[in-house]
């Protein structure tokens, strides 16, 4: 997208793509550097690439991070399994004293794969995964009702799950992109605890420590992402885990021994999304912090009554996310939850529309709601379906809402993408973009100011090939530069609003 102008005393300026890069450095940006006083100038040429980053949970297998030489502890480029043997390393899933051999840890093992777009070599910017938690870390008895939290591993709200005494700790990271084609990250986390009896493979309860109505119970909601050069360079993973042991007695022997319960946790215990945290229903403990509560599974049902084959259920979605939509109140994890959730919407229901016409089409409401949501994220969606027919909401009725309609609510962020379309679309399409630019060109500056970026760029790069600089254009970039100074010199030549 367009960057946001630098003032004249900052040092840098951030631009963010709303496309993946297909190779390496296939941005090129004319920057220009004046002077203060306005007197001198000069320009040069920047390449950039646009990385995009999906990432995965994963809780089957081995970790795909993990260092092949486990005696050297890097702690950057991979995962060093040697530090975390004791917790089950390099074993995903559910980890016991003994199972796997060596481990003498309570938890339950993950790790998240970043995978990057472009998947190509010599991408070198600094990765880093970032993750907050949420939830208690309890021991308690329920013979005695009660459990009380430790106040070193329990976050009554939102926490940093990146420091260890204060510090990052990046340990658990692989932060070297494994070469093409996987192209990949990694981080681990091992929710739990470790061994009551210590260091050891033993699980027995001694009587004096515990007794067959002690538990402990560490349950977490987490909020992953990847940074890029410090910058959020993904959207956010939610996953949680809820681990809980306690001393089970064998009713033959009456001999008791520490094992995963399941007394206030049901499976699966580790998974993707923010559940509600259990409730022990005594003590005052593990109750739903008010923060994650009630809009993000208000959020949740919505989505999921829109998606329902019965019609009234859809629109009783519908409805609900109305209501939570139009004042623009939302914190930024709600809106990216519903953004995310109304695009895969779009994408899973768009044959099945087109088959049921007078059906209640949630998809004209979907696309309504990410217009009123400023909804960046959807321009390259609705930009690939600008002409595609938009089908009665309900019956007979007209749709709520169409392409057109949301990619003017959105505005400015419109405009640089598809400006980059601009010697590619067919005359229909761009009839429709430019119908686009024209509404927002009312109320901004900012399209004709682009456009005019746009030539005055392509013209210096011409320059710059015809002085012998760079590699010659072939002949269809050279009708695809034609195009776009034939379209955008029409644009101009009209009055100004």
């Amino acid at each position: 997208g367009a960057p946001t102008p630098p003032g004249p005393s900052d040092a840098t300026v951030r631009i963010h793509g709303l496309t993946a890069s297909e190779q390496l450095n296939d941005v090129q940006i004319k920057a220009t550097w004046r002077s203060a006083d306005g007197a001198q100038e000069c320009s040069d040429m920047l390449e950039l690439t646009v990385i995009s980053i999906v990432l995965r949970f994963d809780t089957i297998g081995v970790w795909a991070g993990a260092d092949p030489d486990d005696l050297v502890e890097d702690g950057i480029n991979n995962i060093n399994i040697q530090g975390f043997v004791r917790a089950g390393a390099p074993f995903l899933g559910e980890i016991s004293p003994g199972v796997p051999s060596a481990s003498w840890f309570f938890g339950e093992s993950e790790q998240v794969c970043a995978a990057l777009t472009p998947c190509v070599a010599g991408i070198v910017s600094e990765f880093d995964f970032k993750r907050n938690a949420i939830g208690p870390t309890l021991l308690g008895n329920t013979s005695l009702q009660i459990a009380v939290a430790d106040p070193n591993t329990s976050c009554p709200t939102w926490c940093d799950d990146d420091l260890v005494n204060g510090m990052v700790d990046n340990s658990d990271e692989d932060l070297a992109i494994d070469p093409p084609p996987a192209c990949t990250l990694f981080s681990i986390d091992i929710p739990g605890f470790q061994n009551p009896n210590g260091q050891t493979e033993e699980t027995t309860c001694a009587s004096s420590v515990a007794t067959a109505e002690t538990f402990l119970l560490n349950a977490k909601n987490m909020r992953e992402w990847v940074n890029i050069d410090r910058y959020r360079g993904s959207a956010t993973l939610e996953w949680y885990a809820r681990i809980e042991i306690g001393c089970v007695m064998d009713p033959i022997t009456g001999a008791t021994t520490w094992a995963h319960t399941n007394r206030f946790i049901q499976a699966p215990k580790l998974g993707v999304g923010n559940p509600p945290l259990p409730t022990l229903g005594f003590g005052g403990f593990v109750r739903q912090p008010s923060e994650v509560t009630p809009i993000g599974f208000s959020i949740r049902n919505a989505l999921n009554a829109m998606r329902a084959k019965d019609p009234a259920t859809r629109l009783r979605g519908v409805s609900a996310l109305s209501r939570m939509i139009p004042q623009h109140r939302l914190e930024p994890l709600a809106r990216e939850r519903i953004v995310r959730g109304l695009l895969d919407m779009l994408h899973e229901r768009a044959v099945a529309e087109q088959e049921a016409p007078y059906f209640c089409n949630t998809s004209s409401f979907a696309i309504a709601f990410l217009g009123d949501l400023d909804a960046f994220e959807a321009i390259p969606f609705l930009l690939d379906n600008i002409t595609d027919p938009h089908w009665p909401a309900v019956g007979h009725l007209p749709p709520r809402g169409d392409s057109v309609r949301a990619l003017v609510m959105i505005g400015n962020s419109t405009v640089a993408p598809i400006l980059e379309r601009c010697g590619s679309e067919p005359d229909e399409r761009w009839r429709l973009m430019t119908g686009v630019l024209r509404q927002i060109d009312k109320d901004s500056p900012l399209v004709r100011q682009t456009m005019r970026t746009v030539l005055d760029a392509q013209s210096w790069f011409e320059e710059v090939e015809a002085a012998g600089g760079v590699p010659q254009p072939d002949e269809a970039e050279k009708a695809r530069r034609a195009l776009v100074k034939q379209r955008l010199t029409e644009f101009l030549s009209t009055p100004e609003p």
